[in-house]
């Protein structure tokens, strides 16, 4: 599942199916699979793989029984807990960024500022 840009949930690593699978779950005490994918508007099988996603996140958790149901977990704690993990994930990027950026600027020297300029001059674009 892709965390698609321009939805919330793309900042926490969610789908926007996953989100909304989420979204419906916290406003009910618990839900079977078809009537997630009836609430949201998907086949059972989206709606299965939303949950699967869901729960391997710790967002939501399967209760056993007669016929399998799902809850949300507090989005506060469970939501914070995945946040938490993805800027464990951005802190280890930027510091991937900085060495980098220091490897880039032993090996160009004096070209580094000079490429910047040229860039900034090439792309003159609108908005």
């Amino acid at each position: 599942m892709d965390g698609t840009a321009g939805t919330p949930w793309a900042v926490t690593g969610l789908d926007p199916l996953a989100g909304r699978v989420l979204e419906h779950l916290v406003t009910v005490p618990s839900a079977d699979v078809a009537e997630v994918a009836a609430a949201v508007g998907v086949s059972t099988a989206e709606a299965e793989r939303a949950l699967r996603h869901l729960a391997d996140s710790a967002l939501v958790l399967q209760i056993d029984g007669t016929a399998p149901r799902w809850a949300a977990g507090p989005p506060r704690s469970s939501l914070s807990a995945l946040l938490a993990r993805r800027r464990a994930e951005l802190a280890r990027v930027e510091g991937l960024v900085e060495r980098l950026h220091e490897v880039y600027e032993a090996v160009s020297g004096p070209r580094a500022a000079h490429l910047v300029e040229v860039l900034e001059r090439a792309c003159h674009c609108e908005p």
